[in-house]
């Protein structure tokens, strides 16, 4: 079975800008491209400031509403797809529409044996409160990788990746997945580990834990860096934009770094002004 790169979507307008990471990822590894769409149903979702009984929206005429979108949005991506895989390139692109609530679709997809990875491009949706609140449940659960951008993003350019770590055990068949994601474009990674201090005990875990993933992962292109900072997320955000990465790689276990990772707070401007593509793993997935 053909493993397949997932591109979440909201409509089918401007998709070309929007599949831009998906296709090329899809290439480079050789797997298929799916389109999946995601028709909201919750009233909140359209109507995040009211409820559809004070706008008048009754639910028989919020289904038709719903049920025209389908097929216009059918019709608008399947001619979309029909032309790409006319045009003869790799990879193969198909696509499917569902409706209901985004996150327990998202998280049934992603345990799915031919789903590698799921792309969610921010620039896509319309509700930023609904994107981090949902987010961050789906990349609790998750069963793949997810990768979040915000803007039109080539993977094929990737060249430096950042990988946060606590010298975990996971980290080891997590890096070694990364590693086969990003080898075919040559890119490096650079493991950080940000610590209050950067004494004896931890110089002695950072040596331990680059022979073990040295030896352990085959990939030549994995450097190691320790950086003296109180504050996590702001010890790797601001390494991240200060030597020029493409985008940073967190487990999902630390959830207090992905909550401020998917946030928009003044303390984590920062990483919303570089819009640095994030990837999340999970250990099972790795």
């Amino acid at each position: 079975m053909k493993k397949k790169i997932i591109q979440f979507i909201r409509t089918g307008e401007n998709l070309d800008g929007i599949i831009n990471t998906s296709l090329s990822l899809a290439e480079a590894l050789d797997m298929e491209l799916k389109l999946f769409m995601v028709l909201e149903t919750r009233h909140t979702f359209f109507y995040p400031m009211t409820s559809p009984l004070k706008t008048g929206l009754a639910t028989y005429e919020f289904e038709k509403i719903c049920e025209e979108r389908l097929k216009e949005e059918e019709k608008r991506i399947g001619e979309f797809v029909d032309q790409k895989n006319k045009s003869g390139k790799a990879p193969k692109i198909s696509f499917e529409i569902r409706s209901g609530a985004t996150d327990l679709i998202l998280l049934d997809v992603s345990e799915e044996n031919d789903t590698y990875l799921i792309v969610i491009n921010e620039a896509d949706e319309p509700e930023l409160g609904f994107i981090i609140n949902t987010y961050l449940q789906i990349v609790e659960k998750t069963g793949c990788p997810i990768l979040k951008v915000n803007k039109e993003f080539e993977f094929d350019k990737i060249k430096k990746v950042l990988y946060a770590t606590d010298y975990m055990e996971e980290d080891v068949p997590t890096l070694k997945k990364l590693a086969e994601m990003i080898a075919p474009f040559k890119a490096s990674i650079t493991a950080l580990h940000i610590t209050e201090s950067v004494d004896l005990e931890e110089k002695l875990k950072s040596h331990g834990f680059e022979a073990s993933i040295h030896d352990k992962t085959g990939y030549d292109r994995i450097e190691f860096a320790v950086r003296e900072e109180k504050n996590v997320t702001r010890g790797v955000t601001e390494y991240a934009v200060s030597d020029d990465f493409d985008m940073i790689v967190v487990l999902k276990e630390n959830r207090n770094f992905l909550q401020r990772l998917f946030s928009r707070s003044d303390s984590n401007r920062i990483l919303s002004k570089s819009e640095i593509p994030v990837m999340v793993f999970h250990q099972e997935s790795a």
